[in-house]
């Protein structure tokens, strides 16, 4: 059973926190789903290509483009991605990835979906369709989805569900802090338990402690 707390102090500093979040996770999707993202000026590792079935280099068509076909697996820092295709710029340091995406980060952090956009340069993925977020015996479904890998933070603005032991939340946008082991939902919040079933506009939910905080 969750726990819930009102605790005004907690609450106000969370909320301030995931709001500049929020912003700035919306600012950043926008350029995530630009074919033309910009380079930061630090130096950043290349992404890896560990396998593919059919690897195609196409000067003709487009110099910076490789064309990855069939158990398609990168690589880049400690995040692995696999898929059935891939377009992979070389140059930019991006990846577009096509069908069964998965993409694990560390022990326990596995992503799915059906389109994958990924800059190496910022450490940006943006999944779309039939998105699953697992970490631990936290599931998140959605339909679309950004996640910093540097951060390891998680931003749906579309709808999402979380299942979680014994509770069911759902709300129109969410953060997933996966190092806090924490989630801020905002907009038509909702938490069924099997002993309750509770409503908020704000709401934050520690994953580990099953407790729910709120304003």
């Amino acid at each position: 059973m969750a726990q819930i707390t009102y605790n005004k102090s907690l609450s106000s500093f969370y909320k301030v926190k995931h709001i500049f979040y929020v912003l700035l996770l919306l600012c950043i999707s926008l350029k995530v789903s630009s074919q033309d993202s910009i380079q930061t000026v630090r130096s950043t590792k290349k992404i890896e290509i560990l396998w593919a079935d059919v690897w195609e280099v196409n000067a003709n068509i487009e110099k910076d483009l490789q064309r990855l076909l069939g158990n398609v697996r990168l690589k880049h820092n400690d995040v692995t991605m696999s898929c059935d295709s891939a377009y992979y710029y070389k140059d930019k340091n991006q990846v577009k990835a096509f069908n069964k995406i998965h993409i694990v980060q560390g022990d326990t952090l596995n992503l799915y979906g059906d389109y994958l956009f990924y800059d190496g340069n910022t450490g940006l993925a943006n999944v779309d369709g039939n998105v699953e977020l697992i970490d631990k015996q936290t599931h998140l479904y959605t339909t679309t989805i950004n996640y910093d890998v540097n951060k390891r933070l998680a931003l749906y603005n579309h709808k999402g569900r979380i299942t979680n032991a014994k509770n069911t939340l759902t709300s129109i946008i969410g953060i997933y802090y996966a190092s806090e082991n924490l989630f801020h939902f905002k907009d038509s919040v909702t938490i069924v338990n099997p002993d309750y079933v509770m409503k908020a506009d704000t709401m934050d939910y520690n994953t580990q402690s099953e407790t729910a905080f709120f304003t």
